[in-house]
């Protein structure tokens, strides 16, 4: 009898387990595939960012190649600008005024011929904004002070005003220029170097040798002005 008691005993505490233990397991279960889903939930997202960035590198690589491309376009195409001979004007040539013929009795001692000359002060500088055109600026767009938009500075020869050397300006706001160099740069400007989206400023190159003259209503870039990035 003693044996029969504790075997039944036995049984029940084996069914009693036999209950518990799928309650156990579930939550083991559960609580194993949170941890799961929170990890892949992070894997998930680190992809999706490196994704993102992958795919923002791709399209700033096919821009800088875009540019690439045009830039060596343009260095294959581009001729040289043929130089051009300017005559210097006489402007401040002043004619000599003829003595008039008179008797002894008109002649005062005292009096002499003088010719007066004007002198009208130019400017010995201009600033300019954007080019309009290939090689061309407007002279309606051009200023005697440097505004927030100049780009551009063209220092005159002394004799005619007609004529002068032309560079950028190494301390304009180059914010709109790097972001559109195709309208800012490209018409009028060479590269020493290539241009890349980390670029800050832009610098005259030490062999820059800009030309402009004026015909009419334009300011016509004979000779292209070589800058650096920087």
């Amino acid at each position: 009898m003693f044996g029969n008691k504790g075997k039944k005993k036995t049984s029940e505490e084996v069914k009693e387990n036999k209950m518990e233990t799928p309650n156990i397991s579930k939550i083991s279960v559960l609580h194993e595939l949170s941890e799961f889903k929170t990890e892949v939930d992070k894997r998930l997202g680190a992809i999706e960012n490196y994704v993102k960035e992958t795919l923002t590198r791709l399209t700033q690589l096919q821009q800088e190649n875009d540019i690439f491309k045009q830039y060596i376009a343009k260095k294959e195409n581009i001729q040289p600008t043929p130089k051009i001979t300017m005559q210097q004007d006489s402007v401040n040539e002043v004619q000599e005024v003829p003595k008039p013929t008179i008797n002894e009795k008109d002649i005062i001692d005292d009096e002499k011929s003088t010719a007066i000359e004007l002198n009208i002060e130019k400017p010995k500088s201009i600033y300019l904004p954007s080019p309009f055109d290939y090689n061309k600026f407007s002279v309606e767009d051009a200023s005697n002070t440097k505004k927030n938009d100049s780009l551009y500075r063209i220092k005159l020869d002394d004799n005619s005003g007609q004529t002068g050397e032309i560079q950028i300006l190494e301390d304009a706001d180059f914010e709109k220029a790097l972001n559109s160099p195709g309208q800012f740069l490209e018409p009028v400007c060479d590269y020493e170097n290539l241009y890349i989206n980390t670029v800050k400023r832009i610098e005259n190159s030490k062999n820059n040798k800009g030309k402009v003259k004026r015909e009419g209503d334009d300011w016509i870039v004979t000779e292209r002005i070589l800058i650096k990035f920087i």
